[in-house]
């Protein structure tokens, strides 16, 4: 559980630095707006926010047209084939909401 934290933790802090290089990178050297800087911060927050509500409706959904109960298959009988499943569709669902995200 500990590594699930770090890990979690470290994709956290990398989500949130990836606007800040690109609109680094936009900006003269030596000089960062910190209004462009706090946008870019913002968009990221909400992008997620909204990505992660999308991601857990996905899973809802897909739980719903399923003939058994996957937090059940997951939780208590601990069905490995269940979770892989689950993980795939999870994938998917979280693919398209990003690629969604970043058309223009």
């Amino acid at each position: 559980m500990n590594t699930c934290k770090r890990i979690f933790t470290q994709l956290s802090v990398l989500a949130l630095c990836s606007p800040l290089a690109l609109y680094a990178q936009e900006a003269k050297p030596g000089l960062i707006d910190p209004g462009t800087v706090l946008r870019g911060v913002l968009d990221t927050v909400l992008y997620g926010f909204i990505g992660i509500c999308l991601a857990i409706i996905g899973y809802k959904l897909f739980d719903k047209v399923t003939p058994f109960d996957l937090g059940k298959e997951l939780a208590e009988d601990q069905n490995i084939a269940a979770a892989i499943v689950v993980g795939a569709i999870m994938l998917g669902i979280c693919l398209i909401v990003g690629l969604t995200i970043l058309s223009p």
